[in-house]
């Protein structure tokens, strides 16, 4: 990390300086976008909620980095994890829904629909074709 960017980070531990983690986000922000972006396969949604949460969690965790990290390593490492997690997340919510949706399809047959198109269930015992057809 260079210099300036290692006095950025310190202010922003120190004084909380907005400006000061501005400059820091300004400086590494194509880095991380363009690293979401590719572990999201381009995913440009994704990769900007991957961003805001990486850069969340760099200002919850600056006071307790080390004074030796390499930001930009940190960044990229921090940035994969959170890609991956919310790819996993979304694939899961994805495969539920498709459960759910699966469960409740109901497979209706031209019968089961009155001539108002609204489904109706025939009555046990009850033939479903009309009168004239029996």
């Amino acid at each position: 990390m260079s210099a300036k960017q290692h006095s950025w980070l310190r202010e922003f531990v120190e004084h909380r300086s907005e400006s000061a983690f501005a400059a820091l986000v300004r400086a590494h922000v194509d880095l991380v976008y363009s690293a979401a972006r590719r572990i999201v396969a381009g995913d440009t949604h994704l990769a900007e909620d991957v961003t805001q949460t990486v850069f969340a969690d760099l200002a919850r965790k600056a006071p307790r980095l080390p004074e030796e990290l390499i930001l930009s390593a940190w960044l990229y490492r921090r940035t994969f994890h959170v890609a991956s997690t919310m790819i996993r997340t979304e694939q899961r919510r994805r495969h539920r829904e498709q459960e759910a949706l699966a469960m409740n399809t109901v497979i209706v047959t031209p019968t089961e629909i009155d001539r108002a198109g609204n489904r109706v269930m025939p009555a046990a015992g009850v033939s479903p074709e009309p009168p004239e057809d029996r």
